[in-house]
């Protein structure tokens, strides 16, 4: 009787201990993005190209996209930022993976750059769910989320590191019409 209930105890304990570290997995990131948020630096400006930003930025998540189409509109001559490369990165990433994971199904990601004196425009669209007026009222509120499994910290932190800069976010949404996040930065010098 008891060689008969081995099997099932290792499936069980199997099962058991991938659910655990699964958790402890989700946790540590948690715990990554509490800490970031924490303890986000002083941005050191200096001037940055942002059209390779954004390039960079998105060679992290093309290899993922999963059905979702990426394009981009990166304006030629664009005056160079007064940013922090890392910073702006940061806030760049958070963006882009938020519209793949409203994306599940598929969908296109748009990122447009622009000159809008007396600095640059970044703009990341996506063709998801878009979001309610209350929704986009309480979106840069800290721990507000409507993921499973967020923090709520995501956008806290893009507009904690724009605002560091000197610069804006702002958020056009409607249901069924998607999402679109523009950062608005001083030019450099």
């Amino acid at each position: 009787e008891t060689r008969a209930a081995a099997p099932g105890f290792a499936a069980l304990f199997r099962e058991s201990s991938d659910t655990i570290l699964e958790e402890l997995r989700s946790l540590r990131s948690i715990i990554e993005e509490f800490s970031q948020f924490a303890r986000m630096p002083r941005p050191r400006l200096q001037p940055t190209d942002v059209n390779a930003l954004v390039e960079q930025a998105l060679a992290l998540y093309r290899s993922r996209a999963n059905g979702v189409v990426i394009e981009t509109e990166l304006a030629g001559a664009l005056p160079p930022a007064s940013a922090d490369r890392d910073l702006l990165g940061r806030a760049l990433t958070n963006l882009i993976a938020n519209a793949l994971e409203a994306m599940p199904e598929g969908g296109t990601l748009r990122v447009r750059t622009a000159a809008e004196p007396p600095g640059v425009s970044v703009q990341v669209e996506d063709t998801g769910p878009g979001l309610t007026d209350e929704q986009r009222t309480r979106l840069f509120t800290p721990y507000y989320t409507t993921k499973r499994g967020g923090t709520g910290l995501g956008l806290a932190i893009v507009q904690g590191i724009v605002s560091d800069h000197g610069g804006r976010v702002q958020v056009k949404s409607e249901p069924g019409h998607g999402t679109t996040f523009t950062l608005l930065l001083p030019a450099a010098g």
